[in-house]
């Protein structure tokens, strides 16, 4: 059976599928790390109880430190809307990008809207980062 060749645009794809969803497991790590030093400073947790909060939040979906933060660790609102969207745009491309996308990929279609679209979700993930790094930052001097 011949494989038929690969796109030109294929290799790009992939790159940036690789990015945005290095981009998702790098927002997580930064949101957990936002939630146990906000517990630790306002919460009244000691420094193993955020540790361990901070593990247990690297192990589940991304969803239950997002909860979590918006139960007990608000965000200001504009960084709050930025990891919902992120979280959207994560969830759709681990859940439902390869279903959506494939008919057309495998057409040759559609190429630069997918790239373009992994390239936001990295974009908005770089700025969530850099934004909760600004807040835990904040929070440090305010302790």
């Amino acid at each position: 059976m011949d494989i038929p060749p690969e796109p030109k645009e294929f290799q790009t794809l992939c790159g940036r599928i690789g990015l945005a969803v290095m981009f998702g497991q790098k927002v997580q790590y930064a949101l957990a790390g936002y939630f146990a030093l906000h517990m630790r400073l306002h919460g009244g947790a000691s420094v193993e109880d955020a540790k361990a909060q901070f593990g247990r939040h690297l192990q589940v979906a991304m969803g239950n430190v997002i909860g979590d933060i918006e139960r007990r660790a608000p965000l200001p609102d504009d960084l709050w809307q930025k990891v919902k969207a992120f979280q959207a745009e994560r969830n759709w491309l681990i859940h439902d990008f390869d279903q959506e996308a494939t008919p057309a990929l495998m057409r040759g279609e559609q190429f630069t809207r997918y790239i373009e679209r992994m390239q936001s979700i990295a974009t908005l993930g770089h700025e969530i980062m850099q934004a909760l790094n600004d807040e835990g930052e904040a929070l440090g001097q305010g302790a």
